[in-house]
């Protein structure tokens, strides 16, 4: 009967590693993070799903102006420049931007990761909200993820 049961539920559960919502809800939970992946692409599929997450959080918060910072204009290089060479500058400064944002998601995950995890009985909630300054995008993801918003 053991036996039976276990193989009823590695069938029907076989396949729930690889999904994104599962997850990366099973690496933002600080009492369990990444000690239950029975396969390591599935755990690397899940991680780099993960920093994808954070990543968009980081855009989306570099995308919005800030209202205590006015907007600058900066002078370019000759004021007959071409558009060629306007739309290039653009594209390196938004390149830049883009490593730097998946940079910072990846090290705020690897970071979290490479912690202790929490004790079973703790609230995930609770270490989201005392660790929301150390890993800002981190933790938003976190409790979407926790939360279902």
């Amino acid at each position: 009967m053991k036996s039976t049961l276990l193989e009823a539920v590695e069938t029907r559960f076989a396949e729930v590693e690889e999904e994104p919502l599962y997850s990366i809800a099973t690496l933002v939970d600080p009492r369990y993070k990444d000690r239950f992946f029975t396969k390591s692409d599935n755990l690397r599929l899940a991680t780099d799903n993960l920093i994808l997450e954070v990543a968009k959080i980081e855009r989306a918060a570099s995308e919005e102006p800030e209202a205590a910072e006015p907007m600058r204009n900066t002078p370019r290089q000759e004021a007959s420049s071409s558009l060629g060479s306007v739309l290039d500058e653009i594209l390196e400064e938004n390149q830049l931007e883009a490593r730097s944002v998946s940079t910072s998601a990846d090290v705020q995950v690897q970071t979290y990761l490479s912690e202790q995890t929490s004790p079973r009985k703790s609230n995930p909630l609770h270490y989201w909200k005392d660790n929301a300054s150390r890993f800002p995008s981190l933790a938003a993801v976190a409790t979407r993820f926790l939360c279902g918003q």
